[in-house]
């Protein structure tokens, strides 16, 4: 495996774990979004049956467990980018360093 191509395998899933903190955070203002209009429903549905009010409780721990599952997916994603981003500098340092300058060229 040369450089250029351990660089560009980095470089492809370094893009690919970037779109995926961008979908999770999507996601989270999805669930965000969610458990906001069941608020909403909590308050308008305050007098009305007593289904209707547990519907809009259950949205609203839904939207909360979701927005609680979102943030920590995320968190270990953003993780695992950190860690791709320092292997990525490691390696390839250690590669280039390893190599020479004769392969720069």
């Amino acid at each position: 495996m040369t450089i250029k191509e351990l660089r560009y395998g980095y470089e492809e899933e370094i893009a690919k774990q970037k779109r995926s903190v961008r979908r999770l955070a999507r996601r989270f203002q999805v669930a965000a979004l969610v458990s906001g209009v069941a608020l909403v429903l909590v308050y308008i549905l305050r007098a009305a049956t007593i289904w209707a009010r547990i519907v809009a409780y259950a949205l609203f721990v839904a939207g909360a467990l979701g927005m609680l599952n979102f943030a920590y997916t995320s968190w270990q994603a953003q993780q695992k980018l950190r860690t791709l981003l320092a292997d990525s500098v490691r390696d390839l340092t250690k590669l280039e360093l390893a190599v020479g300058p004769q392969i720069q060229k």
